[in-house]
């Protein structure tokens, strides 16, 4: 028997335990072999990627399924900006302050409903005084009434979470543009990119950004669709973030003023008549006080959109929460509308218009992760970060009936000796967890799985094995 060194044992252990942290979820019993794993998979590729990849158009690492983003850092001229408006302060200072805000946003939940709160009133209420009655003491009346009040006040101070929307000071919106831009930037460019692949031919001249921040949606845009875009209006509460955004347009050369065609606003327009091919709203629903303003938000976008709309929030539970209730109210608003209705569909991460299967069966919200570098300027170095989103892009419309609808990896991508470990969300709803062996699939169809990586789509679909597909494999295509 050969022995294992502890560096090799300590290698073999914590990939047994990312394994078990990214399919967490046991695959279903009628799935499993003798062995334990699932049932042999054959990815079938699109006719025409196959035919594109035989005849050496692009490699399969290139495939029309991947997602790769261009940018990965704010633009030079926006990080000179926040270097000017931070000259005065420490930037070791500066840099524990944008830690601390990132987290904060980071740990943000929804906000309690009124329901909430008098369900955990009337629950707190009933354990103390069972527990007063318990315990037997002396006392009369109105003595036992001001302690069960008092003891479930503590209590609730325990169980219900205080929730406050962001601060509306100059130091806070400055903190936050120097700890969210980078990322907010990276992720919005990301999904406009994704935006311009699955249609290329869509030339926006118009951009709606609710909770536009420091204009984070405005450099995203611009980067993608610079040639095209002619007005975007930015809306926010916050009349010290909408200064800053503007400071910054001006410190970086760039024109903001009406007759240029970027608004600035504290409030969304009373007129509903003027639409927008591109509607956002990136990290702003969190910051509504109720259900109620969210769902009122979301149908004011909805209706200002004439292309598409944009929802993004932080990859978190709450954040996944938000972004499937604007998901659900839209589809719900389009399916039950008339047959002369405009209709909706969802163009990404899901290739359907059904139940998210993540958010009836799963215990972890569906998000996807953006790398990016902050600004080198707060600690004279670049070390790379990681952040987790959640999103949803819709468009309005029935869905294209030669639309492919290719199954989407939601998870991390697990490649094996001679195997690939896929988490798949299809186009019939479902959660799958797939299992491509090299034995039983095509050079190009296993190339193809093998570089498709979290967020990305598999271009083809993926049946169940079969001999004859075996006998195809031995003919010789490869």
């Amino acid at each position: 028997m050969i022995k294992m060194n502890t560096s090799a044992r300590f290698l073999q252990l914590r990939r047994s335990l990312i394994d078990f942290r990214n399919y967490s979820q046991a695959f279903p019993q009628d799935a499993l072999d003798e062995r334990g794993f699932k049932a042999k998979k054959v990815l079938e590729l699109d006719p025409k990627v196959s035919s594109a990849i035989t005849n050496g158009l692009f490699h399969p690492r290139n495939h029309p399924g991947v997602c790769k983003k261009k940018v990965d850092e704010l633009p030079e001229k926006v990080v000179n900006a926040m270097e000017i408006l931070t000259e005065k302060q420490k930037k070791s200072q500066l840099s524990k302050q944008a830690d601390e805000m990132r987290a904060r946003l980071w740990g943000r939940l929804m906000p309690p409903e009124k329901r909430d709160y008098i369900e955990k009133i009337r629950a707190q209420k009933e354990k103390v005084q069972a527990t007063l009655q318990e315990m037997d003491l002396d006392l009369n009346e109105e003595a036992a009434s001001k302690v069960q009040e008092k003891v479930t006040i503590r209590r609730l101070q325990d169980v219900i979470h205080p929730w406050h929307p962001l601060g509306v000071s100059e130091e806070t919106c400055l903190h936050y543009f120097v700890s969210r831009t980078a990322a907010e930037y990276c992720v919005l460019h990301k999904i406009f990119h994704q935006i311009q692949l699955s249609n290329p031919e869509f030339t926006p001249s118009t951009l709606f950004d609710f909770g536009s921040g420091v204009g984070s949606g405005y450099w995203a845009a611009k980067e993608v669709w610079q040639n095209s875009l002619k007005e975007i209006y930015n809306v926010d509460t916050n009349v010290n973030m909408n200064e800053l955004a503007s400071k910054i347009l001006q410190m970086t050369n760039t024109s903001f003023s009406p007759k240029d065609g970027v608004y600035f606003r504290q409030f969304l327009p009373v007129s509903s008549d003027r639409t927008y091919d591109i509607t956002l709203s990136s990290f702003t629903l969190l910051e509504l006080p109720s259900f109620k303003d969210r769902m009122e938000a979301v149908s004011t976008l909805w209706a200002k959109t004439e292309n598409y709309l944009v929802i993004v929030e932080d990859g978190t539970n709450a954040g996944y929460q938000a972004v499937i209730e604007a998901r659900n109210l839209i589809t719900h608003m389009e399916s039950n509308k008339s047959s002369k209705g405009v209709g909706a569909h969802v163009v990404a991460p899901c290739m359907h218009e059904l139940v998210c299967p993540r958010f009836v069966h799963d215990l972890t919200p569906c998000n996807f992760e953006v790398s990016y570098l902050p600004p080198r300027f707060l600690n004279n170095k670049q070390d790379r970060m990681k952040h987790l989103y959640s999103y949803i892009v819709l468009k309005k419309g029935p869905r294209p009936k030669d639309d492919s609808q290719w199954p989407r990896c939601v998870r991390e991508t697990l490649i094996r000796n001679k195997h690939i470990h896929l988490r798949l969300c299809t186009a019939e709803g479902t959660l799958e967890n797939v299992l491509i062996q090299k034995a039983y699939n095509c050079s190009n169809a296993y190339k193809c799985a093998k570089h498709t990586k979290w967020g990305d789509c598999l271009p083809g679909k993926v049946i169940e094995y079969e001999q004859e597909i075996a006998q195809q494999k031995k003919k010789g295509q490869t």
